[in-house]
């Protein structure tokens, strides 16, 4: 599985590497920074264990976000940084409660981000996650897929899907939900 995240790894390194050398001729009218508030629903086993997360995250790319992108290329690099919490489920187990902890994670990811349409934007980042739960920390990788559409030229929404993977452990899947804010 490893050889798989370092397999996207470079692919994303080399997309990046391609995406930068047009040049602009005029300073172009999108914006480089994004906030996002992401609501997740979990997926097939992290559903067993947690009901819901929500998180934060900060994204840059150079003057991709936003209504009024004019691009030399079609993919452009981003960087993306945040953290999610995914509460616990309480479940009934030979008669007795139990619940299961909040789980905490955080993210470095790079990536590429596509203008394909006006208003649209599509980013894929991957890159190394820490997991926190109940107190014990464990690294890992991750993948994220986010869309945006925008609503205004401050305001998006879009859905996304995020993969987590630790050693010796099942992938995390969730599906998402974002509201950002591009500035």
């Amino acid at each position: 599985m490893q050889i798989v995240f370092t397999e996207i790894l470079v692919l994303l390194i080399v997309l990046n590497s391609i995406a930068q050398a047009g040049e602009y001729k005029l300073r172009p009218p999108g914006e480089s920074q994004l906030v996002a508030l992401d609501l997740h629903l979990p997926l097939g086993i992290f559903a067993r264990s947690q009901f819901a997360g929500a998180g934060l995250n900060y994204s840059w790319s150079n003057r991709r976000f936003g209504v009024d992108v004019e691009k030399a290329k079609l993919i452009g690099f981003t960087a993306n940084a945040g953290g999610d919490y995914y509460f616990g489920r309480r479940i009934r187990t030979v008669g007795h409660p139990f619940e299961y902890g909040g789980y905490l994670y955080g993210w470095l990811m790079v990536g590429i981000i596509a203008n394909p349409w006006t208003f649209t934007h599509l980013t894929l980042t991957a890159g190394p996650t820490v997991g926190i739960y109940k107190g014990n920390a464990d690294m890992g990788m991750g993948v994220n897929l986010f869309g945006n559409y925008f609503l205004n030229k401050k305001i998006a929404v879009g859905p996304g899907i995020t993969y987590k993977k630790h050693p010796d452990t099942d992938g995390l899947w969730t599906g998402s939900a974002r509201i950002s804010y591009v500035f």
